[in-house]
């Protein structure tokens, strides 16, 4: 046979628990009636119930029943009036009692199965009809053939095998024909006399469900016992608690209730079921449960009576649902804040549990439903405190909740920043501290946001709105930081322009603060105008388009120019000149800005070319007289600045044309005489000594009173002198030794003068100009000295001994004045000076003859040795090697001569020959002891080229001495042989 023949048992679920009852408790307790109840069938089947305990059925549940049927029909085969028909045949021959219960049985069971699918059959007649319930069908009529053959089943076999199962059969089908008292009669047999049946446990659920209808509850509680006792069956445990709560519950024995709802709650096969997300029959009995729990715990005192029953009766995962039913019944019955405090009272237990967000959004969802603005407000910031991504729960709860919380947290944070922002803005000038407060209420949300979600698409208007706190709270960095943010985020929100705008005006504002700031250092404000600048830059390259970006460019260039980056400012000039045109903006003052910027930075950078064009540029524009006259100062330094450059490089004749082209683009400029001068200046230095004597004259006649009138004879004179007019350059310089202010150019003048005398051999103006500055310019005294050496050269040139003389001493007195300024030279020229007196004495000494009488004439030519020899031993104390042994060899040579002088004397007349020979050997006693010490001082004089001094005045001494001892230093130099060979 066809094991499919099974019973089909109809499942009508509908709508939700929670609007059932809505109204209903407004009644007794007592009057509550169970949300579910249960088609007879082999297996229960959960049929959801409307208000007056009728079922409902929806379109979904209508689809479902009509997949039913259709699967009904299909499995019928063959067709069941054949079969029936077949077995009857089978009854009517079957002789044989066991054989014939067998049949009879199987015949029953085939009436029902026919009946059953009938049943069906008529109802899907009335799924597509919604003014038909599933109820209104009638199921009456068709089950009496099976109840009949039950029953005379049962009469004619009392004691049959399988007893149980035709009793349990026909209280169902005396159940669908409305014979409730031989339902429940059958159900009591089975339980009675087959109590080891598999039935059994159904049997007692069905007699506790029809006690538990008839409000039997006692009944309803002792069959509903046995189940929960025998059953092994989820299904039936599950409706048993159910039902066994609502009997307690009925009969308001709420202790025992609550305990058989949460033995419900806590059955691992509801846990499982109740995840099961389709699974309606399991939702419906949840939901119920719950629904007269919270009743229970709303009698009671609230969440605080259920955090009471908790701490001893713990529903493990459902917990969070206790908390959620019983706010829920507060909503309905408009008790707002009690259902907060439910909500609340499972997050104050479990802030880390899955769920507490849960329970705050629904706390957000009660404020919002009863209109409460502030405490909503309030709502929404504890849930973004506690359950933003930022958050120390959001990292570890499930990714359902994180992907909520994170768009909760973003709706939030929009709502929070804009409504204190709003508030902030309306109270700006009324109450400025509360405004501020809220600026940073507001301030505080916009910054939680960018930083939460940084990529989506609302956060670039955030940032936005997150600078215009920040400027409100006079917090410009920030302010600038999120201008900038907002201005180049991707994608562009519609506020980018702004905001950078924004960003530039405000670093304007900050950086005036901070020149006021004495307490900041001048690198970190400097570095702060540089950021200015780059932010300004930044704005008019990002917005070229927008003509805002012209004035923030030209701003930048200025401040460029300001701070000496002469060539970014040049570049920002130049582009805006570009940007100007390209958008054909006719604003002249801008142009003539830009201009001016880059003629500005070009000369400063010293690119004076470049400098003289933007000038010129400039002055093209419609400018006040004092601007042009300032202009044309610079137009001039320009082409003036060209002129010193070509000099710096050496190209002479282009810089005169650069001096010369001065008066021709600017000739009232201030800068136009130097330039002249210049000019003339650099013609003498070119050597175009006639063209430059020309322009100094021109010069004198243009600006007879210019300081620089005074250089002109300096000038003058170098050209005569270039040209070899020596008397007329000397001229000049007499002059401006005489009329210069600067006492260096007076005297520089008053020597070059006197040198050129000399070198035109006008020895008398060269001695006149020469003592003059001697005379004036004491110092330096090497300087000095040379000057009188100069005088007593000249003075010697043109015979004048005796002022010759004169200069000489100066030069010993100056230098032993002078001792700590004394140098070798000065050394030099001071033994020069003694030298030159000791020859004259020397001279003198040599003059004197000794002739009689002897006596008279060798004591004058004593004392004129006496002087020679003093004047030489100062002149030797000099210790000047070429006059040292000059000195020495002149002493020792006035020895030698008195000595000789002395042999070849005059005799006296008339002494014979022997006072004769007396006479000659006391001359010779005289004589002698001159000769040895002449001999003294040559040899001391020929030791000096043991040290290296050899000259003209040794070799002398050497010769002196051949003729003094030639016996010793008269002798042929003999050479000493040497051998080739190492010994």
């Amino acid at each position: 046979m066809n094991k499919k023949f099974s019973v089909l048992f109809l499942v009508v679920l509908l709508g939700a628990c929670s609007s059932l009852f809505k109204k209903e408790e407004q009644g007794r307790l007592g009057d509550l009636r169970p949300a579910v109840g249960w088609d007879f069938g082999k297996k229960i089947k959960f049929i959801k119930l409307n208000k007056q305990g009728q079922a409902k059925s929806s379109k979904k549940e209508k689809a479902l029943l009509s997949e039913q049927v259709s699967a009904s029909k299909a499995e019928t085969v063959p067709d069941l009036t054949q079969v029936i028909s077949r077995y009857e045949q089978a009854l009517s021959v079957a002789t044989d009692p066991l054989v014939r219960a067998q049949i009879q049985h199987r015949l029953a069971d085939l009436n029902f199965l026919k009946a059953e699918q009938t049943d069906l059959a008529d109802l899907k007649e009335t799924i597509d009809d919604p003014e038909l319930a599933v109820a209104e069908a009638s199921l009456e009529g068709e089950y009496t053939v099976p109840l009949e053959a039950y029953k005379a089943l049962l009469k004619a076999y009392p004691s049959h095998p399988k007893r149980a199962q035709i009793l349990y059969r026909m209280a169902q089908t005396a159940d669908v024909e409305g014979d409730v008292a031989l339902a429940e009669q059958s159900l009591e047999f089975l339980v009675k006399d087959h109590k080891q049946s598999p039935l059994v446990d159904e049997a007692w659920f069905r007699l506790g469900d029809k006690a538990f209808s008839q409000r039997r509850y006692q009944d309803a509680q002792v069959a509903l016992n046995n189940v929960i006792t025998i059953t092994q069956k989820q299904n039936l445990k599950q409706f048993s608690y159910y039902l066994l709560g609502w009997s307690y519950f009925k009969q308001q024995q709420t202790d025992f209730a609550l305990e058989s709802f949460f033995k419900l709650f806590n059955l691992e096969q509801i846990k499982t079921l109740v995840e099961v997300q389709d699974n309606e029959q399991i939702h419906g009995l949840f939901d119920d449960s719950l629904r007269i729990v919270s009743i229970i715990f709303s009698e009671r005192g609230g969440v605080t009576a259920l955090n009471h029953y908790l701490q001893t009766y713990p529903a493990d995962e459902f917990e969070q649902q206790l908390y959620i039913r019983l706010a829920e019944h507060y909503i309905e019955k408009e008790r707002y804040l009690d259902a907060i405090s439910s909500y609340k009272g499972f997050i104050v237990k479990h802030s880390k549990h899955f769920a507490a967000q849960v329970m705050q959004e629904k706390i957000i969802q009660t404020y919002q439903k009863a209109a409460f603005t502030k405490e909503l407000l309030k709502a929404k910031e504890e849930f973004v405190i506690h359950y933003a991504p930022d958050t120390v729960y959001w990292q570890e709860t499930t990714r359902a909740n994180q992907k909520r919380a994170r768009e909760l947290t973003r709706e939030y944070l929009s709502e929070l920043s804009a409504y204190h922002h709003v508030l902030a803005t309306r109270l700006e000038k009324k109450n400025t501290k509360q405004s501020q407060q809220y600026f940073r209420t507001a301030a505080r949300w916009y910054r939680q946001y960018v930083g939460l979600f940084p990529t989506e698409i609302t956060t670039g208007e955030k940032w936005y709105l997150l600078g215009e706190c920040l400027y409100a709270l006079q917090d410009l960095s920030n302010a600038i930081f999120a201008y900038d943010q907002a201005a180049y985020f991707e994608p562009t929100p519609k506020q980018a322009t702004d905001a950078g705008y924004a960003a530039v005006v405000t670093y304007s504002r900050y950086i005036s603060l901070l020149q006021k700031n004495k307490q900041m250092s001048e690198a970190d404000k400097l570095k702060k105008r540089y950021d200015q600048i780059h932010h300004a830059i930044k704005f008019s390259d990002h917005f070229s388009a927008e003509k805002r970006s012209l004035k923030v460019r030209l701003a930048a260039a200025e401040q460029l120019l300001s701070l000496s980056e002469f060539g970014e400012a040049t570049r920002q000039a130049e582009l805006l000149i570009e940007k100007l045109n390209q958008m054909d903006v006719q604003n002249r003052t801008m142009f003539r800005s830009a201009w001016h910027i880059q003629a500005e930075s070009f000369f400063e950078a010293e690119q004076y070319a470049q400098a003289e064009k933007a000038y010129e540029k400039t002055l093209l524009y419609e400018v006040d007289q004092k601007e042009q006259y300032e202009l044309r100062e610079r137009l001039a330094a320009s082409v003036y600045r060209q002129g010193e450059q070509w000099v710096v490089a050496g190209g002479l004749n282009q810089a005169i044309a650069e001096f010369q082209r001065v008066r021709a683009v600017a000739p009232r400029a201030s800068v136009v005489a130097n330039a002249d001068f210049d000019a003339a200046t650099y013609l003498l230095q070119a050597e175009r000594w006639q063209e430059g004597v020309a322009a100094l004259q021109l010069f004198k006649q243009r600006y007879p009173k210019h300081t620089l009138v005074a250089t002109i004879p300096v000038k003058l004179a170098l050209a005569y002198e270039k040209t070899g007019q020596w008397s007329l350059a000397a001229s000049s310089l007499l002059q401006i030794s005489k009329q210069s202010s600067d006492s260096l150019v007076r005297k520089q003048a008053l020597l070059k003068a006197a040198q050129l005398f000399e070198r035109e051999q006008q020895y008398s103006k060269a001695i006149e100009a020469y003592r003059r500055y001697a005379h004036q310019y004491p110092d330096p005294l090497l300087e000095h000295v040379e000057i009188q050496y100069k005088l007593t050269e000249l003075y010697l040139q043109i015979g004048d001994h005796k002022k010759r003389a004169f200069w000489l001493k100066k030069m010993i007195d100056t230098h032993e004045k002078y001792s700590s300024e004394q140098t070798e030279r000065t050394l030099y020229l001071a033994a020069f000076a003694r030298d030159v007196f000791a020859e004259q004495a020397l001279y003198v000494f040599k003059q004197i003859t000794l002739k009689a009488p002897l006596k008279r004439n060798l004591k004058r030519k004593q004392k004129a040795m006496k002087k020679a020899i003093a004047a030489y031993e100062a002149s030797l104390a000099y210790g000047v090697a070429s006059f040292a042994t000059k000195a020495s060899f002149r002493i020792a040579d006035i020895y030698t001569n008195l000595s000789t002088e002395l042999m070849n004397s005059e005799r006296p007349k008339g002494l014979n020959e022997l006072e004769l020979e007396q006479y000659d050997l006391l001359l010779e006693e005289q004589a002698y002891p001159f000769e040895e010490e002449s001999i003294a001082i040559h040899v001391v004089n020929i030791e000096k080229s043991w040290g290296g001094v050899y000259d003209d005045w040794v070799q002398k001494s050497f010769t002196a001495l051949k003729e003094l001892m030639p016996g010793r230093f008269d002798k042929p130099e003999k050479a000493e042989g040497y051998s080739e060979f190492i010994y």
